[in-house]
């Protein structure tokens, strides 16, 4: 990982914000930062921005950048192996609980076994 701070000069300033990062060497495209701006991932002044966000000269922009395994840059760091065996597990989890209730709904339901019943039913057959 790597820290980078932009920040804006009075000849950049008025530039959207995803136009002014394609124009420095993030490693993405433009593209690519719209759609980290869009999620969140990018802030200017320490505040969330929207991506039509005009800068104004003197605007400060911290950017975390990661390589990727093939190389790449990119702002958001990928998911740990936390996350990924919390999802591994969560799986046979759901498959036991969804069984459970499978079989319960394909069960027979059996009739309540109560005092009350039986005595109507035995006057029944007399």
């Amino acid at each position: 990982m790597e820290q980078r701070e932009f920040v804006v000069e009075q000849e950049t300033a008025g530039q959207r914000i995803d136009r002014f990062l394609s124009g420095e060497d993030t490693g993405l495209s433009r593209s690519a930062l719209q759609a980290l701006v869009a999620d969140g991932h990018v802030l200017c002044n320490g505040r969330l921005v929207a991506k039509s966000l005009k800068l104004k000269a003197g605007d400060t922009i911290p950017v975390e950048v990661y390589r990727s395994r093939n190389g790449e840059y990119k702002i958001a760091d990928e998911e740990g192996p936390v996350n990924f065996l919390l999802y591994c597990a969560a799986i046979p989890v759901g498959l036991v609980i969804t069984a459970a209730m499978i079989c319960d709904m394909v069960r027979p339901k059996e009739e309540p076994t109560n005092g009350k019943k039986k005595k109507k039913q035995q006057g029944k057959q007399r």
